[in-house]
């Protein structure tokens, strides 16, 4: 019989073995409630609106409501921002009317003049309800001429110190009744756009026709229209032409029909100073 060398294997048995080896059963895989988790996994299967806003790998940043006395401010804001740019262009519309159009006066020939309860015409425009130039008939000179003038041309127009009511000085400071069977231009006589048409014969109807050039750059001659309630005009506006303007070119020396201070009115010239500004409109021909 023969021996075994040590340490070797017999080849049957060495198939024996591999056999068995090959024979042996995979384990089977683990159950799935046996396999680790993620932290996540361990979580409840129904989570609440809060736990999955925390626990969510994707969630994102709560969003923060806004405080309601914030969201009123906000509010109120733009309210103010529209309101004051409705203010604003308003505001320029009636700043850049001398380079579009401007109102007509509602003193016009055309039977729809303005009279009080007696029938008596009403003024375009009034000074101040005191004071001692506001009614004097002493000086109401007549004056009667034929000439395309102005009934008093002083050369000296203007005095140091000017405000709305400072009274001119010289034959400006008078008012004057007017004629007008010396005016070629009688229709409509009277009322302050009468004045203006008998300065512009070649123009009759500037005080209504707003094709004509007009801006705020004063012109000696030009017409002037003053809007409602500015500088003495009443709610419907006055006309009046301008004679000169100042040195320091703010203020100018107009004269003016129908306007009630110092005796004047209805059918009577007087002279005023006014100055430039907002409202002003001069009317070129």
């Amino acid at each position: 019989m023969a021996s075994r060398q040590p340490g070797r294997m017999p080849a049957r048995t060495l198939g024996e073995a591999t056999t068995q080896h090959a024979a042996v059963p995979v384990p089977p895989p683990m159950p799935r409630e046996l396999a680790p988790r993620s932290t996540f996994s361990r979580l409840p299967a129904k989570l609440s609106p809060r736990e999955e806003a925390l626990w969510s790998p994707n969630r994102r940043k709560p969003e923060h409501k806004r405080h309601p006395l914030i969201a009123l401010g906000a509010g109120v804001a733009v309210i103010v921002t529209i309101v004051l740019s409705l203010g604003w262009t308003l505001w320029q519309g009636a700043q850049s009317a001398g380079h579009g159009s401007y109102p007509t006066a509602k003193r016009t020939p055309s039977g729809t003049e303005q009279v009080d309860a007696n029938g008596k015409p009403i003024a375009s425009g009034h000074g101040p309800e005191s004071g001692p130039w506001t009614a004097s008939a002493a000086v109401v000179p007549i004056y009667t001429s034929t000439a395309r003038a102005e009934p008093c041309n002083d050369s000296v127009m203007f005095v140091d110190h000017i405000d709305n009511w400072t009274v001119p000085p010289g034959c400006y400071g008078n008012v004057y009744a007017i004629n007008p069977k010396d005016y070629p231009y009688a229709y409509g006589f009277g009322w302050c756009n009468w004045w203006v048409r008998e300065h512009h014969l070649k123009q009759p109807d500037i005080t209504e026709n707003k094709a004509y050039d007009h801006g705020n750059n004063p012109v000696p001659g030009a017409a002037i229209f003053f809007f409602g309630n500015v500088q003495g005009a009443d709610s419907a506006g006055h006309w009046a032409q301008l004679v000169a303007i100042a040195p320091d070119h703010y203020w100018m020396l107009i004269s003016e029909m129908n306007f009630a201070w110092r005796g004047a009115g209805w059918g009577r010239v007087d002279f005023r100073y006014v100055h430039m500004g907002p409202g002003v409109v001069f009317v070129y021909a």
